[in-house]
């Protein structure tokens, strides 16, 4: 699918085809870097997030665009899905907001953060919080997509009630129900861990169960990756202090896959490498 990033708006027609066609393609395509790409659960329908800040939903058999989201102030970086009808899902980006969306919508339904990059008051058609996150780079659906969890630039990890409406009475701040490092983190990490912590760069939960059953609890486990190059494991359930903390080398973590429940998940690194861990529990 040539068509959904073509930053120089040349295309070359294949044989047979359809001139028209093309330059509708071209005309549709993201204007920078695809950096999110993932098929809808049907699997006939693309979703891509770009550096020129567009959501884009594609028709994949025919690669045309069918709609455009435009929303975040900076490039979107991820997008997660909710629903097993993928008609909700959400999206994260370096402007350090987290947005849901209905493909039957033009706008956001919901905020969570509020843009580092602009100064604009959200609309009363949205329902955003005054909650500021540094750059966020990945989101991970949870919990059957009732929850989402991502980190960001500073380090912070935070989850996210998507179901239910912002409330004063949530535990760190409108909308989000946990976060990590807690305000304590000083003592719940210790020293040694602190100094290696860094920015978050990805963030993953498994998508089935292990043979240890439910050993950190269904839908209650994050592996995530840092820029020094440390994991670490979280249990949603406790998060004041990490169940594992593990690193290979100084090389960034690009990319986390949790596997299953167990404690298994693939890393990639910024020095080529792939590793695949397990975690011993004793």
């Amino acid at each position: 699918y040539r068509y959904l990033c073509n930053r120089r708006a040349v295309v070359s027609r294949e044989k047979g085809g359809d001139a028209t066609l093309d330059k509708a393609r071209v005309e549709s395509a993201h204007v920078g870097d695809v950096n999110t790409c993932s098929f809808f659960p049907s699997g006939k329908v693309l979703l891509t997030g770009s550096s020129d800040c567009s959501i884009k939903i594609w028709a994949a058999e025919h690669a045309r665009c069918v709609k455009t989201l435009v929303g975040h102030d900076s490039g979107v970086t991820s997008t997660s899905f909710l629903e097993t009808s993928g008609r909700v899902f959400a999206s994260s980006s370096y402007d350090g907001t987290v947005r849901i969306w209905d493909c039957s919508r033009d706008e956001p339904t919901r905020v969570f953060g509020k843009s580092i990059l602009s100064k604009k008051l959200a609309s009363d058609s949205k329902e955003t919080t005054s909650l500021v996150f540094g750059e966020i780079r990945d989101i991970v659906a949870i919990q059957e997509g009732s929850s989402l969890a991502f980190g960001d630039s500073v380090g912070n990890v935070r989850v996210v009630d998507v179901k239910q409406k912002a409330s004063s009475s949530s535990l760190v701040s409108p909308g989000v129900v946990a976060q990590w490092p807690p305000s304590n983190s000083g003592k719940a990490m210790g020293s040694k861990l602190r100094h290696h912590f860094s920015g978050v760069t990805c963030i993953s939960s498994p998508s089935r169960m292990g043979k240890q059953g439910d050993r950190w609890g269904a839908g209650n486990q994050l592996v995530l990756g840092t820029e020094s190059g440390v994991l670490f494991g979280l249990d949603l359930r406790k998060m004041e202090e990490p169940v594992f903390a593990m690193r290979k080398n100084d090389a960034s973590i690009t990319s986390v896959c949790a596997l299953d429940e167990d404690g298994a998940f693939v890393s990639a690194h910024a020095d080529g490498s792939v590793t695949m861990w397990e975690v011993i529990y004793s």
